[in-house]
C-alpha cells in the first residue's frame, strides 16, 4: 500500500511540475524568453483587422495571399509597430493583430492598408488637354469617353486628374489587331505595346530603394518640411532618365489602386534617382513616412478588402480584466465555501484539486503561448464550477457506500470505482462540444473552447487521481479515520414519472411561447453585430446623458436606424447609474455594408454626439527642429479622467517610459480643464527612436506608462469600434449552426457507443433541444425587456454549446444510475427510474447550486458592461436551472416513451425516417440562414419530425399507466424472440 501511495504522489508531482515549473524553466532560463499569461486583444486593447485578397485571372491564390501578408508586414513594420501579429485566417484571408495600440494609430494604419493595391507612375495631361477634355465631358455628358491615350483618375483629396496612358491605347490597338486576324498587324501592335511599356510604364517593381528626410532650409522648405528620396533599379535607370527628361516641369502622379496619392512636379532630368516634395503643401514627417512606405512596399496584384475590424481602447480592456479577475476570484471563493459546507474535510481536499486544476490549466496555456481572452476567462470560471461536479460525484458515492455498511477504506475504493465511468461520460460529452467549437470557431471562441477542454481534462485527473492519492495517504497514516459530510436533507419518496403530463405540458408551453417570441423579433433586434454585419461604436461621455437625448441627437443627424444601448461606465459612481434612463457610456450600432460606410457611420455618430464626448486622450503637437545635441522637442496634452489626478502622479508615471525616462527637461503642467477630464501638458526633449514614427512611439509610451498606474486613466472618447462585413456575418452564422448540429450529433453517437442503445442518445438530444429552446426564450425576453444584453453572437453560441455539454452531463448521471440499477433487464420501468433519480438527486442539487453560484458571480461582475461575458453568463444562469429540471422531470418519461415511439417510426419505413431526419437538419439550416418566406419554409420543413413525435407523445401521455405500453412492447419482443 505504501509503495502504491508513494508512486501516486510521484505521478502527481511529475504532472504538476510538468505543467507549471518545468515549462517556466524551459522558457525563462533555457530559451531566455518571457513566460507568462498572454492576454488577448479584448483584454489588452488594440485592433484586429481581417482582410480578404482574391486572386484574379491566372494568379495563384496562395501566392497572392503570401504576397499580401509580406507587403502588409513590411508596411506595418515601417510604422515602428511592435508586437504585430499577421497570420493567415483562411484560404483567401489574413488577419492583422495590433495589441495595445491607440485608436489614432490604428486608423492611420488602416488608412495606409487601404492602399496596398497596384502602384504606378503616370504623367498628368497638359493643361490645354485637360481643358479640352473637361469641355468635351460637359458637352457630351453620359456619352462622354476620354480621348485615346488618356484616362481620368480620382485622387485621395477628392479631385480628379487626367493622366496620359499610352499603354492603354497600345493595348486597345493590339486587341483590335487580334480581332482582325491580320498577322502583320498583330506583330506590329505587339511591338508597339512593348515599346510603349518599356518607355512609359513605371510601377513599384521598378524601385530599388526609398527613404525620407528633412528638406533643407536653403532649398526653400520650412524647418519641419520633409521630402522622399527614391532610386530606380539599375537596369532601368537610363530609361527613367529619358522618361523624366521628356517631362520636365510636368506633374508625375503616383497612382495607388487606381487613385492618385500625390502628383509632384518633375523639375529636372532624373538619371535613376530623385526626390518628391511639395512646395504648396509641404510634407510633415508623418506624411513623408506614409509616402515612403507606400512606395517601398512595391506593387501588389490584388487589393485587400477589409472584412471586419475590432478596436478596443486599452482602458476598456483593463476594465474587462478587472471584472473578469473579480469574477474568477469570487467564483473560486464561493466554490471553496460551498464544498467545505457540503463535505467538511473532504471538501478541503476537493478545493485543493480545484486550485490545482486552475494552476495547471494556466500553466499549459502559458506553455502553449495561447492568449487568454475574455471568453477564455469565462471558460476558466465555468471550469471551476464543472470541475467540482466530479468531486461531488465521488463524495456522494462514498456516502452511499458507507451507508451500505462498508468500511471507510472499502467505501472510498468503491466510491471512486463506481463514480469513474459517470465522470468519464459526463466530461467527455462536454469535451466533444468543445472540440466542435474549436474546429468551427474563430479567434476568442477557440480560446474559450481550448480553456474549457483543458480544464475538464485536468479536472478528471485532479478529481479522480490526486484526491484519491490524498485519501489513500490519509488512510495509510491514520489521519483519515472518518468521512464527515453535511447531512442530506431527507426527501419524501416521489413518483417523478407520474408528473409527466404536468412537466412536459409546462415545458411545451414555455418552448412554444419562447420560440415564437424569439422568431417574431426583428433580425437586428435578436442578433448581434457578428451575425448581421455593421458597425459598433462604444462612446464615453463626460457626463450622464439620457437615452432620449442620445436618440434625438442621432435622429437629427440622419442616423435614425441605429441601435442604442446604455452600458455601465467606469466612473466612481457608475454602479449607481440607472441604465434604464441614461449613462455616461453608450453602445451605438448601425447597418453598414462595407468598411468605408462603417467609417462614415462612426464619423456621423461622433459628430452628432460630439458635445458630450470626452476629449481625445493624447493631443499631439508638432515637434520642433533638432537641437545641436540631436534632441527633438516634443509636446502633447494628456487628458486623464481619474478624479483627483495630480501633476506629480502623471510625472511619476511618465518617468517610467523608455522614451521619456532619459528625456531632457521633462515637464508636466496643468492644462485647461475640460468636461469629464483633467488636462496635463507634457513637454520634453527626446532622442528620436531610429526609423520609427516619433508620434506613434510617444503615444504608445505615454499610454503604456500611464496605463500601468491604476490610479490614472487616459480619456477614450471612442472606447471601442468594430466593423463586420455582411459576408463575414453570414459565414459566422453558418459556422454557429454547424457547431450546434455537429455537437449534438457527436454526443448522440457517443452515448450510443456508451449505452449500446440509441434510446439514451435520442433522449439526451431531446433534452438538449428542450434546454436550448427554453433558454432561448428567456434570452429573447431578457434582451427585449432590458434585463440583460443577450443578443445572439459567438460568445452566446459558445455558452449554448457549453449548456449542451452541461445538459448531457446532468442527464448522463441519471442515465448511468439507471443503467447500474437495470441489471439484466432491457428497458427500465417507472419505479426503477424514480429510484435512480432519488439516488442521484443530492448530487444534482449540489452540482446545480455550485455551478449556479459560479454563473451568477460571472453575470454580476459583467452585467451592464460591454463585455461579451454578460450574455454568456446569463445563458448559463438560466440554463443551469433548466438543465437540472429537465434531467429529473423530462428525461425520465422519455426513457419510457422512446422505445414505444421507435416502433411507430419503424412502421413508416427506413427511407421515410431518414427523410424526416434530413428534413429536420436541412430545415434548421434554412430557417437560420434565410429570411421571410425562406425562413418560414425552413421552419415548416424542420417541424415535420417534431410534430410526428409530439403527436405520439400526446397519445402516450393520455395513458394512465406510464409502463403499460412499454410492458406490451417487451411482451411482443419476447414473443418474437421465442418464435
Amino acid at each position: 500500500m505504501q509503495a502504491t501511495t508513494s508512486k501516486r504522489f510521484l505521478v502527481t508531482l511529475a504532472v504538476l511540475l510538468g505543467t507549471t515549473v518545468i515549462p517556466w524553466l524551459f522558457y525563462a532560463k533555457l530559451q531566455n524568453q518571457d513566460y507568462g499569461l498572454n492576454f488577448g486583444l479584448d483584454l489588452r486593447g488594440g485592433a484586429s483587422i481581417t482582410y480578404r485578397v482574391q486572386a484574379t485571372g491566372e494568379q495563384d491564390q496562395a501566392t497572392v495571399l503570401k504576397d499580401a501578408i509580406r507587403v502588409t508586414q513590411f508596411r506595418v513594420d515601417k510604422f515602428g509597430v511592435s508586437e504585430v501579429n499577421i497570420f493567415e485566417s483562411g484560404s483567401n484571408q489574413f488577419t492583422v493583430e495590433l495589441p495595445g495600440r491607440g485608436k489614432e494609430e490604428i486608423d492611420r494604419i488602416k488608412n495606409i492598408m487601404s492602399k496596398v493595391g497596384s502602384l504606378e507612375f503616370r504623367i498628368v495631361a497638359k493643361p490645354e488637354v485637360v481643358s479640352a477634355e473637361t469641355a468635351k465631358r460637359e458637352r457630351e455628358k453620359e456619352a462622354y469617353a476620354p480621348s485615346k491615350g488618356f484616362r481620368w483618375y480620382p485622387s485621395d483629396e477628392g479631385r480628379e486628374y487626367l493622366l496620359e496612358v499610352p499603354d492603354h491605347a497600345a493595348r486597345a490597338d493590339l486587341e483590335a489587331a487580334r480581332a482582325s486576324g491580320d498577322a502583320k498587324a498583330i506583330a506590329d501592335a505587339e511591338k508597339q505595346l512593348k515599346d510603349v511599356t518599356d518607355r512609359y510604364v513605371w510601377t513599384g517593381k521598378d524601385l530599388e530603394s526609398v527613404s525620407y528626410g528633412r528638406t533643407s532650409i536653403q532649398e526653400g522648405g520650412g524647418p519641419n518640411d520633409y521630402e522622399v528620396y527614391f532610386s530606380i533599379n539599375p537596369g532601368r535607370k537610363s530609361a527613367f532618365g529619358d522618361f523624366t527628361g521628356e517631362n520636365i516641369e510636368r506633374q508625375m502622379a503616383i497612382v495607388l489602386s487606381d487613385s492618385v496619392h500625390t502628383a509632384p512636379v518633375i523639375h529636372s532630368k532624373l538619371p535613376g534617382q530623385g526626390k518628391i516634395y511639395s512646395s504648396s503643401n509641404p510634407y510633415t514627417q508623418q506624411t513623408a513616412q506614409d509616402l515612403q512606405t507606400v512606395l517601398q512596399s512595391g506593387s501588389l496584384g490584388a487589393k485587400p478588402e477589409e472584412l471586419s475590424s475590432f478596436v478596443l481602447g486599452p482602458g476598456l480592456g483593463e476594465e474587462a480584466v478587472r471584472r473578469g479577475m473579480w469574477a474568477l476570484g469570487v467564483s473560486t471563493l464561493l466554490v471553496v465555501i460551498t464544498m467545505v459546507l457540503y463535505y467538511r474535510g473532504a471538501g478541503w481536499v476537493a478545493n485543493l484539486a480545484v486550485v490545482l486544476n486552475l494552476v495547471m490549466t494556466l500553466g499549459i496555456l502559458m506553455f502553449l503561448g495561447a492568449a487568454l481572452t475574455l471568453p477564455g476567462i469565462a471558460g476558466l470560471v465555468l471550469t471551476l464550477g464543472m470541475a467540482v461536479d466530479a468531486n461531488i460525484l465521488v463524495n456522494e458515492r462514498i456516502r452511499e457506500e458507507k451507508a451500505a455498511g462498508k468500511s471507510l477504506a472499502q467505501a472510498i475504493t468503491a466510491g471512486y470505482d463506481r463514480a469513474w465511468i459517470t465522470i468519464l461520460d459526463s466530461n467527455l460529452t462536454t469535451i466533444l462540444a468543445g472540440l466542435v467549437l474549436f474546429w468551427v470557431g474563430t479567434g476568442p471562441i477557440r480560446g474559450f473552447a481550448l480553456t474549457l477542454m483543458l480544464g475538464l481534462a485536468i479536472s478528471m485527473f485532479t478529481a479522480c487521481y490526486v484526491t484519491r492519492t490524498i485519501f489513500a495517504w490519509g488512510l495509510e497514516k491514520g489521519v483519515l479515520t472518518e468521512f464527515r459530510m453535511a447531512p442530506v436533507m431527507a426527501l419524501p419518496a416521489f413518483r417523478y414519472t407520474s408528473a409527466r403530463s404536468t412537466t412536459i405540458g409546462l415545458s411545451a408551453v414555455l418552448i412554444v411561447l419562447g420560440t415564437a417570441f424569439f422568431a417574431l423579433r426583428g433580425r437586428h433586434e435578436k442578433y448581434d453585430l457578428e451575425f448581421t454585419g455593421g458597425q459598433r461604436v462604444v462612446l464615453s461621455f463626460g457626463e450622464t446623458v439620457s437615452i432620449a437625448e442620445v436618440k434625438s441627437a442621432l435622429e437629427g443627424a440622419g442616423l435614425a436606424e441605429t441601435g442604442v444601448r446604455t452600458i455601465r461606465g467606469r466612473g466612481s459612481d457608475s454602479e449607481h447609474l440607472d441604465l434604464a434612463t441614461g449613462s455616461d457610456s453608450f453602445e451605438i450600432t448601425g447597418r453598414t455594408e462595407d468598411e468605408e460606410s462603417g467609417r462614415a457611420f462612426e464619423a456621423g455618430v461622433r459628430k452628432a454626439l460630439g458635445k458630450h464626448l470626452l476629449p481625445e486622450g493624447i493631443v499631439w503637437r508638432e515637434p520642433g527642429p533638432k537641437d545641436d545635441k540631436g534632441l527633438v522637442p516634443v509636446s502633447a496634452v494628456l487628458h486623464v479622467t481619474t478624479p483627483g489626478a495630480t501633476v506629480e502622479a502623471v510625472r511619476e508615471a511618465l518617468q517610467a517610459s523608455e522614451l521619456l525616462k532619459g528625456a531632457s527637461d521633462l515637464k508636466v503642467e496643468p492644462g485647461e480643464p475640460v468636461k469629464g477630464a483633467a488636462a496635463f501638458v507634457l513637454s520634453a526633449k527626446v532622442t528620436p527612436p531610429g526609423s520609427a514614427d516619433l508620434e506613434a512611439t510617444l503615444r504608445k509610451e505615454v499610454r503604456k506608462s500611464v496605463g500601468a498606474n491604476p490610479a490614472l486613466e487616459i480619456s477614450e472618447p471612442v472606447a471601442q469600434s468594430d466593423f463586420i462585413g455582411p459576408g463575414v456575418a453570414n459565414r459566422l452564422r453558418e459556422q454557429a449552426i454547424l457547431a450546434v448540429i455537429l455537437s449534438t450529433l457527436a454526443q448522440i453517437v457517443y452515448l450510443r457507443f456508451r449505452f449500446r442503445d440509441f434510446t439514451y442518445g435520442f433522449a439526451a438530444a431531446i433534452i438538449v433541444a428542450h434546454n436550448v429552446l427554453i433558454t432561448l426564450g428567456f434570452v429573447a425576453a431578457a434582451d427585449a425587456f432590458g434585463i440583460a444584453h443577450v443578443k445572439i453572437n459567438l460568445p452566446v453560441i459558445a455558452s449554448f454549446l457549453t449548456l449542451i455539454g452541461y445538459s448531457v452531463n446532468d442527464t448522463i448521471v441519471v442515465f448511468d444510475r439507471i443503467r447500474e440499477n437495470l441489471g439484466r433487464r432491457i428497458h427500465p420501468d417507472s419505479a426503477l427510474i424514480d429510484r435512480s433519480i432519488s439516488d442521484t438527486l443530492a448530487r444534482s442539487i449540489r452540482t446545480s447550486v455550485t455551478v449556479f453560484l459560479v454563473a451568477i458571480a460571472l453575470f454580476a461582475f459583467n452585467w451592464g458592461g460591454t463585455s461579451s461575458i454578460e450574455g454568456f453568463s446569463f445563458v448559463m444562469v438560466t440554463g443551469v436551472f433548466t438543465s437540472a429540471y429537465a434531467s429529473v422531470f423530462i428525461s425520465s418519461p422519455l426513457l419510457l416513451f422512446l422505445p414505444v415511439y421507435s416502433r411507430s417510426l419503424k412502421a413508416l419505413g427506413q427511407p421515410v425516417v431518414l427523410g424526416l431526419i434530413a428534413a429536420l437538419f436541412a430545415g434548421l439550416g434554412i430557417a437560420a440562414t434565410q429570411q421571410g418566406a425562406g425562413a418560414v419554409a425552413g421552419g415548416v420543413l424542420a417541424s415535420l419530425l417534431p410534430l410526428h413525435f409530439l403527436y405520439y407523445l400526446a397519445l402516450w401521455l393520455r395513458q394512465p399507466d406510464p409502463d403499460a405500453l412499454l410492458l406490451q412492447l417487451e411482451e411482443q419482443e419476447a414473443s418474437a424472440a421465442v418464435a
